[in-house]
């Protein structure tokens, strides 16, 4: 109950919570062995990145606003984005029970923002013309910088 209750706590808490609160003394092996009897397995919680509720009314608005545009519409359409790549390895991993299905089970997730440091920034666009350049990026993108990147190359 207490690993159905938060996904994020290790056998270990568990173990101690157990020990604290009912006095029973439990090993961690028996954890998740009962862990394991219901379906839960230790596993890597999936990033996605977080989509708050006024947001996600936001997206589905501009979806239907573009739905119905002609193919010549998007013929005029530049896509572009900006990503960040780690140095040194990964931010980390969190790890959650969970069953083999509940993989993007809200309480199965770590919502991703972006933030800097350790990393190097890239900016890369395409069209139905092709793909553009990459441009490695100094520090936060700012509205400026990114006049610039468009000037220099499209």
């Amino acid at each position: 109950r207490k690993i159905k209750t938060n996904r994020r706590k290790s056998a270990l808490a568990v173990k101690i919570e157990l020990q604290t609160e009912l006095n029973i003394t439990v090993s961690e092996s028996t954890i998740s062995r009962r862990a394991h009897e219901i379906g839960l397995y230790g596993r890597v919680a999936r990033k996605k990145p977080l989509v708050t509720k006024a947001n996600r009314g936001k997206r589905v608005q501009y979806a239907r606003k573009y739905r119905e545009k002609p193919l010549s519409f998007w013929n005029n359409v530049l896509w572009s984005d900006e990503s960040k790549f780690n140095l040194f390895g990964s931010d980390g991993k969190v790890m959650v029970w969970r069953t083999l299905k509940e993989e993007y089970n809200s309480t199965c997730i770590v919502p991703t923002v972006k933030h800097g440091g350790g990393n190097v920034k890239c900016w890369g666009c395409f069209s139905a013309s092709g793909v553009g350049n990459l441009v490695f990026i100094d520090g936060n993108m700012t509205g400026e910088m990114y006049r610039t990147i468009l000037d220099n190359n499209l």
